[in-house]
């Protein structure tokens, strides 16, 4: 293991991070999505420093196949721009660029983008002041999304203990966590995501926090609420993580109308049972792709036609009923033709039910 060392303003010399080489944090080159590889390959080349950081770190290194891959560099936003085509920065609250990278499968194309940011500052109260690695690492919210992987040189850079935190099964929050949770109240969601069925422990201080601070989470943007709820139902364990969520208060934030439907623990419930069913095809690869977006959300909204009965007043049902699960899905956004969709089948199924009632009478 090497040390980073940096000089204080006195000119003292301190140790602030530790370099893990690729025996050490047992990381292997491969298990990095290869696209990811030639995006930092391609700032090494430029000059720039590049490193795969966050949650596709935290992921292999619990023997688990990351979903994304987020890159962090010292380039700024129009530098990377400068050399991927296709690329753009996007944000307001912290601006970053997306890299598009599209991959040739079974004979045809997909899309996939790669979030590339700049190194930010130590001051958290400019949100786009850029800074240097060891900066970055501060405003992080966990230590175990503070770990900086590069493919390169094969050396993983821990500037807050993350690698040995997660070894410890240790959930530790960068600076106070009060503060962490008040600055972006998503932290306190991820903190019972980066926990829940895993062997990471969610300290009962970080409960406390949680439950008594979730009304919190009605300030953030609907945007990034739903993409958190699209990500958990896509994870394979929403129901561990959704069960604590609810127990922590925070899905009754997130989804008043569901939350309201669950009596007592959201596991013994009808909507839990269909959220291990949906974790069981996620991991075991049953579901399509495409089908995959419209089994999430209907786990989540198989009860909500129950709350408001007008709609089976309607001649064609499907319009109506697919605006009371919308709202049902407040404040976040359930796709239209989503909500179509599941309205379809629930219509059709209430038609087929009343028709068999007639016949019966």
């Amino acid at each position: 293991m090497l040390t980073r060392y940096r000089k204080s303003n006195t000119g003292e010399v301190l140790a602030t991070g530790r370099i893990y080489l690729a025996r050490e944090h047992g990381i292997a080159r491969a298990s990095i999505d290869r696209d990811a590889v030639a995006i930092i390959e391609r700032l090494a080349r430029a000059g720039y420093e590049a490193y795969v950081v966050g949650g596709a770190l935290r992921d292999v290194l619990c023997g688990e196949r990351p979903k994304d891959v987020d890159i962090a560099t010292d380039a700024r936003p129009g530098q990377v721009t400068a050399l991927f085509q296709r690329s753009r920065v996007i944000g307001r609250r912290f601006r970053l660029v997306h890299v598009p990278v599209f991959r040739r499968r079974n004979g045809g194309s997909a899309r996939h983008v790669y979030e590339v940011a700049t190194f930010r500052g130590a001051d958290r109260a400019h949100a786009n002041q850029y800074g240097t690695l060891d900066q970055d690492a501060q405003r992080r919210d966990f230590t175990i999304n503070a770990l900086y992987y590069s493919p390169i040189s094969q050396r993983l850079i821990d500037y807050v203990d993350g690698l040995q935190h997660l070894r410890d099964g240790v959930l530790q929050a960068i600076g106070d966590a009060e503060a962490s949770f008040t600055e972006d109240p998503v932290r306190m969601l991820r903190a019972v995501k980066y926990t829940a069925g895993t062997r990471i422990e969610l300290p009962a201080a970080y409960r406390k926090l949680i439950k008594r601070g979730s009304s919190r989470l009605a300030a953030c943007s609907v945007s990034r609420l739903t993409e958190e709820m699209s990500k958990i139902l896509a994870s394979g364990r929403a129901l561990p993580i959704l069960s604590v969520a609810h127990e922590l208060r925070l899905l009754a934030v997130m989804i008043p109308a569901v939350a309201r439907l669950v009596r007592g623990p959201l596991a013994s419930s009808a909507t839990g049972r269909r959220l291990g069913e949906l974790d069981a095809d996620v991991a075991a690869g049953r579901l399509p792709p495409r089908q995959q977006r419209l089994c999430m959300f209907r786990a989540l909204a198989a009860e909500l036609p129950a709350t408001d009965s007008s709609w089976r007043q309607d001649e064609r049902p499907e319009k109506r009923l697919a605006q009371v699960l919308r709202r049902g899905f407040e404040p976040l956004v359930l796709p239209q033709q989503d909500a179509l969709t599941i309205a379809e089948e629930v219509a059709s199924a209430f038609t087929a039910n009343a028709s068999a009632d007639a016949d019966d009478r």
